[in-house]
């Protein structure tokens, strides 16, 4: 838990200070009437930042520890992607929230089985 508030403050301390040197609000982005794009970039950088923070303690226990960074990164961004496509109608847009979370648990989820055995003692 700890390593996910670190990394989403340190990415929106990265995104604030871009942000402010474009001269462009962080309230500008609206997410659900304007390019889910960028929404989806900055949770890739959260998905980036929290893997980094997390592959210390992974790497120590676990052999592919690594593919963690690629697999967190690659889940958030995806699944606020599909999130945030544009739906006119709340049972889409409750079914796009539901695909996000279950993409988002299968691609963590697939990778934690994954790499979450243990190196072999030699």
């Amino acid at each position: 838990m700890y390593s996910i508030a670190i990394g989403i403050i340190i990415a929106e301390l990265i995104i604030g200070i871009i942000l402010w040197k474009l001269n462009i609000s962080r309230g500008e982005f609206s997410f659900w009437e304007n390019n889910p794009l960028p929404h989806a970039l900055i949770a890739t950088i959260y998905g980036l930042l929290i893997g980094l923070i997390q592959l210390p303690l992974l790497r120590k226990h676990f052999f592919r520890s690594a593919f963690w960074i690629i697999a967190s990164t690659l889940a958030w961004g995806v699944s606020i992607l599909i999130t945030a496509f544009r739906v006119t109608n709340d049972i889409l847009l409750l079914i796009t929230f539901i695909l996000g979370i279950l993409l988002y648990g299968a691609i963590s989820g697939a990778t934690l089985m994954w790499i979450l055995k243990p190196k072999e003692i030699k």
